[in-house]
């Protein structure tokens, strides 16, 4: 790719921004265009913010929380608790947060300040054991609406970063590059789980929280470095609670738009719907395999260290995948992949067939976030991309709550599993349904923006 595949477009204002008051931005040539090292330093970011969804979310804090720091009868479905507060406070913060980032120039700032926060409140979690379950529960949440806030934000760069001809491939990347720092973290932690997820092992449990502090603070410093903020401060900036109140007018203003648009209903609908599916399978593997399969330290990490290997794979090819078929059949095609992964799922009772069933989801976890991306991108006229990313960060954390938090809700035990992932096909065969009936509008609204400009 040269670097000049990936020159913004002139007059792309920066996502955040409102549609009645256009972004500021420097005079053309304040930029150099965007080059190899700008890409590369935005998907370091993924690099680094993947050992706390790797290490945290998905493996190790997740198995410490429910086998060891929580009461036993209730932890699976507190699980699910701390999930869902942690995106439900995202989504109402989030439209606020673009808008005063775009208004204030801050997309980058703001992006800082969620790193440190993410950063530090996953170093406090060393600190709590089973006495104090209600406090890594807290610093958990804190951390983890830090986390989310931060895939906002560098997802707002992606308009910036790619054109219409390259943007599955750097999508794909930013997934892929994700996927290797998840692994690199989890075989940082590697050593640290032989104990198993047990109280006697507490104590090297809760040194990977203070692992996956380092390696985020570390290895995202390129991004803060490298990546430049292309907005200007406009001169006209609301008070805070003025801003507040108009930013969440103007979100239900675009829901009764989206309403009314069966492109964008379509989109977000089905969205909303297979990414319930998706967060249910990366907040529940671990809990699964331990309660229901009876998978341990070691065994477990190993199969989640190859299933980092196969996500970035899969994340990576699919980029091109998604550039030859395109963003929709892109996601045709993982969704039938992940339907028929979580039917087999059901019926497992070895690790060895969790592991085949794991390789085969993580072939398509990241190419399924990566074309969801893309497919906003594709959408959103250059006026509107705030808009657009506004709304894809609404319905993806609204998804990332209220999946987890059904789920949680039917685990009584490790034999509800079986009837909870026939629940979670459901997200999956709905989403695909609705993708496939709104497949042509969805087509002829990417068509019609990328020839006109417009919606």
């Amino acid at each position: 790719m040269r670097s000049d595949d990936a020159q913004m477009p002139p007059g792309v204002p920066a996502p955040g921004s409102t549609p009645s008051a256009p972004t500021a931005h420097p005079p053309p040539g304040s930029f150099p265009p965007v080059t190899r090292k700008e890409i590369f330093a935005w998907c370091c970011f993924d690099f680094a913010n993947s050992s706390f969804t790797t290490v945290l979310v998905s493996v190790v804090f997740v198995a410490t929380f429910t086998n060891v720091l929580a009461p036993a009868e209730s932890a699976d479905s507190l699980w699910g608790l701390a999930i869902f507060i942690a995106q439900l406070v995202v989504v109402v913060l989030s439209p606020f947060l673009g808008a005063w980032a775009d208004i204030f120039a801050a997309k980058k700032k703001l992006l800082f300040c969620s790193y440190i926060t993410c950063v530090v409140f996953t170093a406090s979690l060393w600190f709590f054991g089973p006495g104090a379950w209600q406090m890594a529960m807290a610093c958990f949440i804190i951390a983890y609406i830090a986390f989310s806030l931060g895939e906002n934000f560098t997802a707002s760069f992606l308009p910036e970063l790619a054109t219409p001809a390259n943007i599955g491939r750097i999508s794909g990347y930013g997934w892929s590059f994700g996927y290797l720092g998840g692994l690199a973290s989890l075989g940082l932690c590697f050593p640290l789980i032989g104990g198993g997820f047990t109280a006697g092992n507490l104590a090297s449990l809760q040194l990977t929280n203070l692992v996956v502090a380092v390696f985020f603070a570390i290895t995202a410093i390129p991004t803060f470095v490298f990546l430049h903020e292309r907005a200007l401060p406009r001169p006209d900036r609301p008070a805070a609670g003025a801003l507040f109140v108009g930013i969440w007018a103007q979100v239900f203003g675009t829901l009764r738009k989206m309403a009314l648009n069966n492109g964008l209903r379509t989109a977000f609908g089905s969205f909303f719907l297979y990414m319930c599916g998706v967060c249910v399978i990366i907040t529940y593997s671990t809990p699964f395999a331990i309660k229901a399969l009876g998978m341990q330290g070691k065994e477990l990490i190993l199969l989640f260290l190859i299933i980092q290997v196969t996500s970035a794979i899969g994340a990576f090819l699919f980029g091109f995948v998604q550039d030859k078929v395109g963003s929709i059949r892109t996601l045709q095609i993982t969704l039938v992949i992940w339907t028929l992964v979580v039917i087999a799922a059901s019926m497992v009772c070895t690790g060895t067939q969790f592991m085949i069933l794991g390789n085969l989801a993580g072939l398509v976890i990241g190419a399924t976030q990566a074309a969801s991306r893309a497919l906003v991108a594709q959408l959103a006229p250059e006026s509107q991309h705030a808009e657009y990313f506004g709304l894809w960060a609404l319905f993806g954390k609204l998804a990332g709550g209220c999946g987890p938090l059904l789920f949680g809700l039917l685990i009584g035990g490790p034999e509800d599993y079986p009837f909870a992932l026939c629940v979670t096909t459901v997200f999956f065969l709905a989403g695909l349904v609705w993708l496939s009936i709104g497949a042509e509008d969805l087509a002829a609204q990417t068509k019609r923006v990328a020839e006109t400009g417009r919606a």
